[in-house]
């Protein structure tokens, strides 16, 4: 998914005088009212009660009433949520393999009908099936194992929703036995709301001026559980065949080629879809909407196909259909064959569109382990843009861009000691949806650049990409030991480069970027200690005047201690620069005489200077 920027807001207070009596009388007044407020909120705090895991047997069930549990901190302006404490993951004792899903939308009553079949294999013996679900109502009667690979047909007891981990835990008679598929049949109900998540409800004007509304979606990160029970989490993957009873009069595109229509006795139909390949629940992807008389120009649907045989290479589905959406909480979604986008303009839709397609690859075809690994795919796709841009239109200049753009905008963010590694191992819901920032996306980005100076890529989770990148070459370089520093630790380093022109050597030393914009009443570096102090391994280059073309056949120095001499034969009169097209993820400090004379250089003849440097 590609994110907005979100803009800072700033108000300014306006000041006021009153006379010093009214001033002391209307204090007194907010004194009495916090007194009475604070004890009010103290006893009915301790006289209620909230109960979060209810047991159900034989009724039905609304998940719709929560409990967000907030704690409100008063400054002028700000309300804060309390820290929520990690969700539960789903034991992996019962493998998904198919939901077969059925949902009957209704865009006038806003609300659908799901009617589930969901198919599992069973890998350790258990009487549990636990699924997410959030806000829908569950028709009990229908709970049952409908389907078994054996003689084994567990029966339906009762099931437990545990609201903040938002689990829909069913439990049954018997245990499923190891080695055997079964398949569960679940009906259920929701309401559809404007809310920009799951399945909601949106809106555009024809050609004719008349408001016309249609059902989309948005899945990613753990919104599907609001449109069917599933295993919400990037790593559990299954097919999907879907079925959508629908009026007519409607359109409907989804994840798999449409197989056939059926039109029923009451004049509704039923509209088949083929079953997707293995895909994560954040991918779905629904659009029910009014039929209309636009379509592809066969043109430009034949110049589409003849670039994918060209660039993309071999591509599992049969086609990749994009989507225009008007209310769209994200830049753009790559579901899997079937991407969305906002109503962008300009120049910015080409570089959305190849973004989504290089997520159908990273991200699709190979998806996150979790979300802490969120990088692994937006960095690839993130990066990938800049390179079909800068292949389809050179003058556009996307490489340096890159360097303006995203090196530049994450290094601001990433130098305040509040900033987070790239990667983390946390499942509390605030920080899956806090991953979707500039660290993930732009930081993320630069990390695949970089390590595009030394190699090339693949796999799932960072772990598997270190190790295969590491065979590739031939266990030269120890992948694995060179990127945890650039994913497990927050913040970069500063690289000073210190010429000893006498000896002509240079001094390399790099330490990390200090804060800035944070404000102390004593000095930030009064207390030091050996957690903050940070070691990357960085990949340095440099180049002087008559060597610049020649910088990316020069071998990588890889500096991994505080302090390394390395001699060179540039001459005292000439300037030196390091990051030579600023591959590498660093700020780079020179002294005095070699920063006056780079200065020198862009004054008198800015040309040998590369437009990036």
């Amino acid at each position: 998914m590609q994110p907005f920027d979100q803009n800072e807001t700033i108000v300014k207070l306006n000041t006021c005088h009153m006379p010093k009596k009214l001033f002391w009388i209307a204090l007194s007044l907010i004194i009495t009212v916090f007194i009475v407020l604070t004890t009010l909120t103290i006893y009915f705090g301790i006289h209620s009660q909230t109960q979060t895991i209810v047991q159900y047997e034989s009724f039905s069930i609304s998940t719709t009433t929560r409990d967000y549990n907030e704690t409100t901190i008063s400054t002028e302006s700000t309300t804060l949520p309390a820290p929520s404490r990690p969700v539960e993951r789903i034991p992996t004792d019962l493998k998904p393999e198919l939901y077969q899903w059925t949902i009957t939308p209704d865009l006038v009553a806003e609300t659908f009908i799901g009617d589930l079949y969901y198919t599992f294999t069973c890998l350790e013996s258990t009487n549990k099936l636990i699924l997410h679900m959030l806000d829908l109502n569950t028709d009990n009667s229908t709970i049952a194992i409908v389907n078994s690979s054996s003689s084994s047909m567990p029966t339906f007891h009762s099931w437990f929703y545990d609201d903040y981990n938002q689990f829909m835990l069913m439990n049954f008679t018997s245990n499923f036995q190891p080695k055997t598929i079964y398949t569960v049949h679940i009906i259920y109900s929701a309401k559809i709301d404007r809310e920009l998540e799951g399945l909601y409800l949106s809106d555009y004007v024809d050609v004719n001026g008349t408001s016309r509304t249609f059902l989309t979606s948005q899945m990613e990160p753990t919104y599907a559980q609001s449109a069917l029970p599933c295993i919400d989490e990037p790593a559990r993957k299954a097919i999907f065949r879907i079925i959508v009873k629908h009026d007519p009069s409607y359109a409907v595109w989804t994840n798999g080629e449409l197989e056939q229509s059926k039109t029923l006795i009451d004049g509704r139909i039923d509209s088949y879809f083929a079953p997707t390949l293995n895909m994560s629940t954040f991918l779905l992807a629904l659009i029910v909407a009014p039929k209309s008389d636009f379509a592809c120009r066969p043109d430009r649907l034949l110049s589409s196909k003849n670039i994918k045989s060209r660039v993309c290479g071999h591509y599992a589905l049969p086609k990749i259909e994009h989507f225009a959406v008007p209310d769209f909480g994200g830049g753009a979604m790559e579901n899997y064959g079937k991407a969305y986008y906002f109503l962008f303009v300009g120049l910015l839709i080409y570089a959305e569109v190849a973004y989504e397609i290089v997520h159908q690859w990273f991200g699709n075809l190979v998806s996150p382990a979790w979300w802490g690994e969120l990088w692994l795919k937006e960095g690839f796709a993130n990066y990938m843009e800049t390179v079909a841009s800068d292949f389809i239109e050179p003058s556009w200049k996307q490489d340096e861009l890159f360097v303006i753009e995203k090196i530049f905008s994450f290094m601001q963010a990433d130098s305040m000691p509040t900033s987070r590694p790239i990667s983390i191992d946390s499942t509390n819901p605030d920080d899956i949806f806090l991953m979707f920032d500039r660290i993930t996306y732009d930081k993320g980005a630069a990390i695949i650049r970089m390590m595009n100076m030394f190699f090339s890529y693949n796999s799932a989770t960072q772990q598997d990409l270190w190790r295969y990148l590491t065979e590739a070459t031939n266990n030269t370089i120890d992948v694995e030991r060179i990127m945890t520093g650039w994913t497990r630790q927050a913040g970069y380093p500063v690289v000073e480069v210190n010429r000893i022109f006498k000896r002509i050597d240079e001094n390399i030393q790099q330490k990390r970027v200090n804060s800035v914009l944070i404000i102390t009443h004593q000095p930030f570096n009064l207390f030091p200690s050996t957690a903050q102090q940070k070691i990357w391994w960085i990949p340095f280059k440099y180049f002087d005047r008559t060597s610049f073309e020649l910088s990316n056949e020069n071998p990588v120095i890889w500096l991994n201690t505080t302090s390394t001499h390395l001699s060179i034969t540039t001459s005292d009169s000439d300037w030196i620069i390091a990051n030579p097209n600023y591959y590498g993820i660093y700020r780079v400090k020179y002294d005095s005489q070699n920063f006056h004379q780079i200065l020198t250089q862009l004054q008198t003849d800015l040309t040998r200077i590369p437009p990036i440097n």
